[in-house]
């Protein structure tokens, strides 16, 4: 890359951060650490993989006592929903809705009109926009015919990333290589953060998503 061309790094990377840090979510900041993680894995050679790996066992049993000390911290991973209460039972309140709707769903933008009149909240209270789980959101969307074929189209895009990246990487191209494991890192990024909530689908940013995959 060219110096100017590696001038955006920081800037980009100056300008992410403080958008992580004003939003003040943790699930947004989990997964994009998972993602940076991958791709300093992808970037090194296999000898150091294994070091990579062992290191990163050593985190997640850190992290994993961590929480079992302080579930909340993880559980609250925005602004919206202050304790782990409400946010387990929104996930429980959208399993049934999907229960009962699993086949059509209940179409998007629906989830508080319908969740207030037969699902009504307690914990969280009333209003609530979205399942905060990008899965759960889907399927209670859609149906679990549409979360099937979200995943389908997500998994493929996976796969072509995974494939190019391969392919670019054995022959020394490393722009294609960066662009490629990039995607493939960003589509991590997405799908650790949906476990914690969805702010990628039937929203008007969810669009960078379908930009990506038509990229990959």
């Amino acid at each position: 890359l060219s110096m100017r061309e590696r001038s955006l790094l920081p800037l980009t990377s100056a300008a992410l951060g403080v958008l992580l840090i004003v939003t003040q979510s943790r699930g947004a900041l989990v997964g994009v650490s998972f993602g940076l993680a991958t791709m300093v894995i992808l970037s090194w050679n296999a000898r150091r993989i294994g070091i990579v790996v062992v290191v990163g066992l050593v985190l997640l049993a850190a992290i994993v006592w961590v929480v079992g000390a302080d579930a909340p911290l993880v559980v609250d991973s925005s602004t919206a929903i202050r304790n782990a209460p409400g946010r387990i039972e929104i996930w429980s309140h959208a399993v049934e809705v999907i229960s009962d709707f699993r086949f059509t769903g209940i179409g998007i933008g629906n989830f508080a009109t319908v969740t207030d009149l037969f699902y009504p909240f307690v914990a969280a209270g009333p209003g609530q926009t979205h399942a905060h789980n990008l899965f759960l959101q889907i399927a209670v969307d859609t149906g679990l015919p549409g979360l099937v074929a979200w995943l389908s189209c997500m998994f493929l895009v996976m796969l072509c990333c995974t494939q190019t990246f391969c392919l670019v990487f054995a022959r020394n191209s490393p722009i294609l290589a960066g662009m490629s494991a990039g995607l493939f890192c960003g589509q991590l990024t997405m799908l650790v953060h949906g476990l914690m909530d969805a702010p990628l689908w039937a929203t008007r940013p969810s669009i960078i998503i379908w930009i990506l995959w038509g990229i990959a």
